[in-house]
């Protein structure tokens, strides 16, 4: 668990207790409050301070009341509790994953000699890499090497890119460029999160997905709204684009269930 930066810190030291203090008032409206580190944990989003309420027909007057009474209403969410549900499924014995094999003097040399040029370059270049990875998936399953993955944010620079870092590796058969996308979990908890501000405004969602060229969360509006868009866009910086007029998700991701 990641500890909490004076920012998010600051969140449940100025708010928390007026929620506490709020719910302790209402006990026949309130279910529970609850602290969502989800999105910040996921390195995505903010902790969230969350109430959980019986009526679901009370959820958008209840964050009416609290929003005035909170100095960051921005991370305030309000949200039906519904029965957890039974999982009467035993799933069956799983074999026991075998650890990673220890790499070879010729492996490792690998990393040694090319890993530390790569760091330096992605950092030349931060409008472009994303991430800089070790990919050992060949070498753990001994059909092949340990290989370095640059992830480029750009899809037409992927030849470009290879061919110029290439030249500075003492192995460059072993690098990999790839096209960088977020993973489908992060993706569909931004998406949650996108949801969650649907409740705050009267401009509606039509729908997010993602882009089919960069893998960001896409978000179409039925309208356009500066502000609202502002907002969708500081939920991730870099990783929501709001599409500028009303339009149909061509991958829709679910909305979430409230």
């Amino acid at each position: 668990m990641r500890a909490l930066p004076p920012y998010e810190q600051a969140t449940l030291d100025l708010d928390l207790p007026v929620l506490e203090a709020w719910a302790s008032r209402h006990p026949d409206r309130v279910a529970g409050l609850v602290v969502d580190r989800a999105g910040f944990e996921a390195g995505i989003g903010h902790v969230l301070l969350i109430v959980e309420i019986h009526d679901h027909t009370a959820v958008r007057r209840t964050h009416t009341e609290l929003a005035p009474l909170l100095s960051r209403p921005e991370h305030l969410r309000v949200r039906t509790r519904f029965p957890e549900p039974v999982d009467l499924h035993v799933p069956p014995d799983r074999p026991v994953p075998l650890p990673p094999r220890v790499l070879t003097p010729y492996e490792q040399a690998t990393l040694d000699l090319d890993l530390p040029v790569l760091k330096v370059w992605a950092e030349e270049h931060p409008g472009l890499v994303a991430e800089v990875n070790v990919d050992r998936q060949a070498f753990d399953s001994n059909v092949g090497h340990v290989v370095l993955v640059l992830e480029v944010r750009d899809h037409t620079a992927v030849r470009r890119t290879q061919a110029e870092v290439g030249a500075l590796l003492q192995r460059p058969e072993h690098l990999r460029v790839r096209v960088w996308a977020p993973d489908p979990a992060e993706l569909e908890l931004l998406s949650r999160l996108v949801w969650d501000l649907q409740s705050t405004t009267d401009t509606q969602i039509a729908g997010t997905g993602p882009d089919p060229v960069t893998g960001l969360l896409q978000v179409a509006l039925d309208r356009r709204d500066p502000e609202f868009t502002a907002r969708l866009r500081a939920i991730h910086p870099g990783w929501i684009q709001v599409l500028p007029d009303p339009q149909e998700m061509p991958v829709p991701l679910a909305r979430p269930v409230s």
